[in-house]
């Protein structure tokens, strides 16, 4: 049942391309919201003319800055969360009374 439910808000989740981003998708009627968003900011940042409606401009400056914070913090919770098991399993893995690196000389 928690599997379930940790997949269910994966899923819903819209800023990664999932079902909930179709859903947003669906909501705004902004098709292929994330690129149109990292290419509204690629034009902000060159300063180039920006050819989107000013309906979506606000939806679009929205959207990229938590898309990449949510993957940014989903890719260093699993980055730390490997570190964390190989560090507690590190021992198991290696014999360091082999290399003599525990030994008292």
């Amino acid at each position: 049942m928690v599997a379930t439910l940790v997949t269910v808000v994966f899923n819903l989740n819209p800023l990664n391309k999932f079902d909930g981003y179709y859903l947003l998708v669906a909501l705004t009627g902004i098709n292929n919201l994330r690129s149109r968003s990292f290419q509204f900011y690629d034009r902000l940042l060159r300063r180039e003319q920006i050819w989107e409606e000013p309906s979506d401009c606000w939806t679009l400056a929205a959207y990229a800055p938590f898309s990449i914070a949510y993957t940014v913090w989903v890719l260093g919770y699993l980055l730390s969360a490997v570190v964390d098991w190989a560090v507690q399993n590190m021992p198991r893995f290696i014999d360091f009374y082999k290399f003599n690196l525990l030994s008292g000389s």
